[in-house]
């Protein structure tokens, strides 16, 4: 049986994502700098020739239908493979060219990521680095489709996507922190029972932080301390420490500059230490770009850094 042969041009499948992402006629016109009408027009050709509504229209805008977001899944990855496409040539030019779109958590925007962008780019001044920062699960969505071309996170317990993988790049200490006025400041290492009774501001439930602590209570045999106030934003939970007594749970490297300055203060906690992974996220289905390439290895060199600067002060520290 011959499936359906269709042919659709690089016009079409630029209106396509522009409709999907912006969820209106008007603002994928505005975008792409060309009139409603054909803007409209384009899209009831490709529904024309498909023989399926791709949007759902309403008052509130553009809806993709079941049909709309599949073949809006793969009109994403065609252009992020054509924009690869053009990056790669300009390289094998030699012209020093191309944009990485890189998503994190918070755990890479504070000193990892911005440190090695910033050293790519002196490297390559051609080069542009395009930082996004998001929940997690919307990360590796973008990814997925191809909006982005590396997310640096944790690794995930769930079931990997088969199209996704990662690579392991640093372990970070989970530590305890406080404001220096903190009561427990600079009281030696405090049983975590004891720590369970003081007021915190924590990550959201089931966030990756609020998990890998409540596993660290559940092996002492302890509950969870009270929440009453739940932030997945760092400058507000910082900013909750200041206003008092407060404890949150964090990865050293959102804080070791703090930390360095005594605005943040580590509240030491007997027995073993908590740690994570922190990851870099990529597609496999799809060969990388050499700037994502580029970027890929730069934030090994900073990630190798870090690690050898801990072990420096660890070692000076005993």
């Amino acid at each position: 049986m011959t499936g359906r042969r269709t042919k659709f041009t690089l016009r079409q499948i630029e209106v396509l994502v522009a409709v999907a992402d912006h969820n209106s006629v008007t603002h994928a016109a505005e975008w792409l700098r060309v009139s409603q009408p054909a803007v409209t027009r384009t899209i009831l050709e490709i529904e024309t020739d498909m023989g399926a509504t791709l949007f759902d229209r309403s008052p509130r805008g553009m809806t993709p239908t079941v049909f709309g977001e599949s073949l809006v899944r793969h009109a994403r990855a065609m252009l992020s493979e054509l924009r690869h496409a053009v990056e790669e040539i300009e390289a094998l030019k030699g012209n020093d060219r191309g944009t990485v779109r890189v998503g994190t958590t918070p755990i890479g925007a504070s000193l990892l990521l911005p440190t090695a962008a910033a050293q790519l780019t002196k490297k390559y001044p051609g080069l542009r680095v395009e930082i996004a920062e998001e929940n997690f699960i919307g990360l590796l969505s973008a990814l997925r489709t191809g909006s982005l071309d590396l997310v640096l996170g944790p690794p995930t317990d769930d079931a990997l996507d088969p199209a996704l993988t990662y690579t392991h790049l640093f372990t970070d200490d989970l530590i305890i922190a406080a404001s220096h006025t903190h009561p427990l400041c600079h009281m030696g290492k405090i049983p975590l029972s004891k720590l369970s009774k003081q007021r915190w501001v924590l990550p959201p439930r089931n966030n990756r932080l609020w998990l890998r602590l409540q596993s660290r209570f559940l092996a002492e045999g302890l509950s969870m301390p009270g929440d009453s106030i739940l932030s997945s934003s760092s400058v507000a939970v910082k900013a909750v420490m200041n206003q008092g007594d407060w404890l949150t749970v964090y990865p050293r490297m959102i804080v070791e500059s703090d930390i360095a300055d005594g605005r943040i203060v580590e509240i030491p906690i007997a027995g073993e230490a908590m740690q994570w992974d922190v990851v870099t996220y990529y597609r496999t289905t799809t060969a990388q770009s050499p700037a994502t390439q580029a970027m890929q290895n730069e934030l090994a060199v900073v990630a190798e850094s870090l690690h050898q600067k801990r072990g420096k002060n660890s070692v000076s520290a005993n």
